[in-house]
């Protein structure tokens, strides 16, 4: 199943999870594993996810993990001067 990014509801937590609460809106980018066109996706919740702010709706949420991860990245990488 393709797809990196993921918004949605969550339905179920693991045990001993605690950073996300059943009924939480959420938007994940889960990575090489795939899987996001699932209608039901077993994600961690790791620093890759975050709870989906309130008033973004989820087709707008849908974009933004991998944009974000890759400006995360690509400004990381930029020597120090071009940062300022």
């Amino acid at each position: 199943m393709p797809g990196v990014d993921i918004t949605g509801v969550v339905t179920r937590v693991g045990e001993g999870a605690t950073r996300f609460a059943v009924g939480e809106p959420v938007l994940v980018w889960n990575g090489v594993r795939s899987g996001a066109l699932a209608e039901y996706v077993i994600v961690d919740s790791g620093p890759a996810s975050a709870r989906r702010p309130d008033g973004l709706d989820p087709q707008r949420a849908a974009a933004l993990p991998t944009g974000a991860l890759t400006a995360i990245v690509l400004s990381s990488r930029l020597p120090c001067s071009a940062r300022a």
